[in-house]
């Protein structure tokens, strides 16, 4: 489905919604019959094709029929399986500082009075962390069937933005995501559409044909059936919003909704000072997340606090996220009353934090800091150690600049290495000398774009426009970039068109990667074009290849994308008679050399064994495909020009025959 129909879909069944909800609730109710009426009916037919069959071979002793039905018969369990896993599907537990009333009785009396106020179900864990959020998750123990255990997640600093009564606002309105009003029912068909997303993934990335038969109903049906979830979602929102006047005061409610849309921009400049000390600190602050918390007991300045506020109310409700603009949540809640520069204010008194925690704010506090430093330990260590590297490889780039110059991507490095050391002051400037003599460079201009529009200026659309245009694996971030910006400026109609250009792109890349990770008869294969250099580094590489017998490297011509090159590289273990095959292991030492530096973006891997065991004969007839072998070195030949090669990342499935090493 493409994004236009979709949108106009959403409208129209929010007209529905609103017009008759009870109604309309029962139509996504019917709706959601449907696809397990199709699922358990085709299984139902399956089963009675294999049990028909299976009577009329044992009646007129046909030996082939009950073959042909007890293979069906197994063939039906891998999708089993499939579904079993979305249906009993679990969110994982999510992490924190566990609460009790022992610790925090103040704040488990306010959630007592709302939880009376909104007639909301038991909190079965209130968890404390260091995210700047509030929310509540369930976690069904029987996945789609229900029973849930009820999460209740608050964020240091949020408690720390909010005086109590507006946190009584956020809480209700959690809490309005739980009562037996809608979360019993559409809320509860409102996951039951996300499961249909996730089933339609597995089906895509399983194999076979039998899989493949559910495919087609599910690609009409799934986004359908999302769009009606969609909706109920959207009303929830609202739903929530009035749980939380009735439980806090329309005031209340208003100064939270607009406090918490400023103050998470605050938060986002004060983590971003935080995470800078990385650049001199091997190891996270100690107490980093307690102070970043406490800056936001303070107001920013009173300026910048209203430019986040009008910035705010010019953003339009999308189709990305069922959380509506603030400007119609603030509508919706009042619209005779607008917001303004003392919403965003703090209120007299004390924190939520610092009453509702009481005597065990410093101990919480604290425990939540050491979390922190743990989980992010190891990534803050690598990102030290990565930047004093980079420190050494900029000396060594302006020490050949001054004295040689640089080719284009040694220059690149040295602007990437000077932004990610001296931050974002010397960015601009760097970007737009690097532009002016490589405009035909992708990354330089996405980044360009990228900076230009956090800082709210027009002109990046274009550095992302011509960024898209040099290399499309820049489309769908560019549209995500895009359309934030246009939505958060209320150009819902621009924004739009971003969207529907990153869903087309998005189904063409999904086909070019279908046709990229297969090696079939059927495919046109001819010599690859690559560098010689790109050829001795990569036969430098397969030396240390034990378990290899023999590399094949030939390009592959592809109808969608075929500007991107596709190249296979044919895998052929080392398969001595005397000793039993290891397919795990050769995938997993085929996933390892298809994610290392020396192997070329583009390129595809397959493992020439089994079912592929036909493509060995075809690709030693293709000239100059045999790269390497265990008996003779190969010298590479060059055939072409040098390819551009960009940044290497691997993409790999252990669990099937191709791997894929791409830009």
């Amino acid at each position: 489905m493409q994004f236009e129909s979709y949108r106009d879909l959403v409208r129209r069944l929010e007209t529905e919604a609103a017009s008759d909800v009870r109604r309309y609730t029962l139509r996504v109710a019917a709706f959601g019959a449907l696809g397990y009426t199709y699922l358990l009916g085709m299984f139902a037919l399956l089963f009675g094709v294999v049990i028909l069959g299976l009577v009329l071979s044992t009646h007129w002793h046909v030996g082939g029929i009950r073959w042909i039905c007890v293979n069906l018969g197994i063939a039906t369990v891998p999708m089993g399986i499939v579904l079993a896993r979305v249906v009993l599907a679990r969110p994982a537990v999510p992490s924190g500082v566990a609460l009790t009333r022992e610790r925090a009785p103040a704040l488990f009396t306010l959630l007592d009075q709302v939880r009376m106020a909104t007639n909301a179900p038991a909190l079965h864990h209130v968890l404390l962390n260091h995210d700047y959020n509030c929310s509540v998750l369930q976690q069904p123990r029987l996945g789609l069937f229900g029973w849930p255990r009820n999460y209740l997640l608050l964020g240091l600093p949020m408690l720390e933005t909010l005086s109590s009564d507006r946190l009584r606002s956020v809480i209700a309105h959690e809490m309005g995501h739980l009562t037996a009003d809608h979360s019993t029912f559409a809320g509860r068909l409102f996951s039951v559409s996300d499961a249909w997303r996730r089933l339609l993934a597995h089906l895509d990335a399983q194999g076979g044909l039998l899989l493949r038969l559910f495919v087609p109903f599910f690609r009409w049906y799934a986004p359908r059936f999302g769009a009606r979830g969609f909706v109920l979602g959207r009303r929830a929102e609202y739903f929530a919003d009035a749980c939380a006047r009735r439980a806090a005061g329309e005031r209340s409610t208003r100064g939270a909704l607009v406090r918490i849309e400023v103050m998470s921009r605050f938060h986002h400049d004060v983590m971003t000072k935080l995470y800078e000390q990385v650049r001199e600190r091997s190891e996270p602050p100690e107490r980093g997340v307690i102070e970043a918390a406490r800056r936001l007991r303070e107001d920013p300045d009173a300026m910048q606090a209203m430019t986040w506020l009008e910035d705010a109310l010019r953003a339009e409700t999308g189709y990305e996220d069922t959380h509506p603009a603030l400007r119609d949540r603030l509508k919706h809640l009042n619209p005779d009353v607008p917001a303004n520069l003392g919403d965003t204010l703090a209120e007299p008194g004390p924190s939520a934090a610092q009453q509702l925690l009481g005597e065990a704010y410093e101990a919480l506090a604290s425990e939540i800091d050491a979390r922190w430093r743990s989980e992010i330990g190891t990534g803050w260590k690598a990102r030290h150690d990565e930047l004093a590297r980079t420190a050494g490889e900029l000396v060594d780039l302006e020490t050949r600049g001054a004295t040689d110059g640089l080719e284009r991507d040694d220059e690149w490095k040295r602007v990437v290495a000077r932004i990610d050391l001296q931050g974002r002051a010397v960015a601009d400037d760097l970007l737009t000398a690097f532009i002016a003599t490589h405009p035909d460079h992708a990354m330089a201009q996405f980044r360009r774009g990228q900076l230009l529009l956090d800082d709210g200026d027009v002109r990046g659309l274009e550095h992302l426009e011509r960024a898209m245009a040099l290399d499309t694996d820049a489309v769908s971030a560019g549209c995500d970039q895009a359309s934030a910006f246009l939505r958060s400026h209320g150009r819902s109609d621009e924004a739009d068109a971003f969207v529907q250009r990153a869903w087309q792109y998005g189904e063409l890349a999904e086909k070019a990667q279908r046709e990229r990770q297969e090696l079939k008869k059927s495919d046109s294969l001819a010599p690859h074009d690559l560098d010689v250099d790109v050829l001795v580094r990569l036969r430098e590489r397969l030396a240390n290849e034990t378990w290899l017998d023999a590399v094949y490297l030939v390009r592959k011509q592809v109808v969608h994308l075929a500007g991107k090159p596709c190249y296979v590289l044919g895998l052929v273990p080392h398969r001595p008679w005397h000793r039993l095959s290891q397919p795990t292991k050769e995938a997993q030492h085929a996933i390892a050399l298809l994610g290392d530096g020396a192997v070329p973006a583009g390129v595809w891997g397959f493992l020439i064994v089994d079912r592929l065991a036909w493509a060995k004969r075809r690709l030693r007839r293709i000239e100059g495909a045999e790269i390497w072998t265990r008996a003779v070195a190969v010298p590479p030949a060059r055939l072409t020009e040098p390819l551009p090669i960009a940044g290497e990342r691997a993409d790999s499935n252990p669990e099937s025959s191709a791997t894929h090493h791409a830009a």
